[in-house]
């Protein structure tokens, strides 16, 4: 069967569709009964066999114009996912650019390093990440040769339940106790293997004392909330779907980076 056939089929059987039936009175293209009672399961075969017909039309048609066209619409494929990719690259690197501004300005955002220094690294990670541990003894490095970099850090708890009590242990501590911050936040991070939610508290406990308290209400607080709703926006506006990634200069770097890409990358 070509597809001149096909036509031919598609022309017969759409006028075969072309039944209506009022007041007991029943036509088709081309003749009349208006004499005869209207058979309404008659008109309902006569529209289903038409539809089936048509559906297979469409199938066959569809059928040899991708045998003929293929390779066009691969590339045409190929070249959509190609242009929605790069689109949306385009709008991670605005967005970072955006995020990066505002998130230097903001004093309630956990951070190490040096307070008062401009060359600002945004860390995003997870506490339960495996590379963002990895990321964490690089940060280290970069503070034994260079002590005038600030690391904001993201809590993007995307790992676990766990990872969530983490997170806002993290942002508790720095808001009710940031003297500790540092002792906290390595402390988890040097956790050999995942963390649990006992292990978190446990640390807490130990690194802020006599604050424990005020930083396990910190932690169930609006404020924190908001604080973590902030950090899955970011996460969104980037399109960041895994940890760890970093913004230097307001340009998104995802994944693991090495002590001396970073170095290179600041002033």
């Amino acid at each position: 069967m070509n597809v001149k056939s096909l036509l031919n089929f598609k022309s017969f059987f759409s006028k075969m569709s072309n039944v209506c039936c009022r007041k007991n009175k029943c036509s088709t293209e081309g003749s009349s009964c208006e004499k005869k009672k209207c058979c309404p399961c008659r008109c309902i075969l006569k529209i289903v066999l038409s539809l089936l017909f048509l559906s297979l039309f469409n199938f066959f048609f569809v059928k040899f114009y991708i045998k003929g066209h293929g390779q066009e619409i691969v590339d045409a494929v190929n070249a959509s996912f190609a242009k929605q990719k790069e689109e949306k690259m385009a709008n991670s690197k605005k967005n970072a650019s955006v995020e990066y501004e505002k998130l230097i300005k903001d004093s309630s955002v956990p951070f190490i390093g040096d307070k008062n220094s401009n060359n600002i690294i945004i860390e995003i990670f997870d506490y339960n990440c495996g590379y963002c541990k990895k990321a964490n003894d690089e940060i280290r490095r970069l503070f034994q040769k260079r002590n005038d970099v600030k690391v904001l850090l993201i809590n993007a708890p995307i790992m676990s339940e766990a990872s969530l009590v983490a997170a806002k242990a993290s942002i508790a501590v720095f808001a009710k106790d940031p003297e500790h911050f540092d002792d906290f936040h390595f402390r988890l991070m040097n956790h050999k293997g995942q963390i649990s939610p006992q292990d978190v508290y446990d640390i807490a406990q130990a690194s802020t004392k006599g604050r424990y308290k005020a930083v396990k209400d910190e932690m169930e607080s609006k404020k924190t909330e908001e604080a973590i709703q902030a950090s899955y926006d970011i996460l969104r506006s980037l399109s960041i779907q895994g940890t760890p990634a970093f913004i230097i200069a307001g340009d998104l770097i995802p994944g693991f980076v090495p002590a001396e890409e970073l170095l290179k990358r600041l002033k």
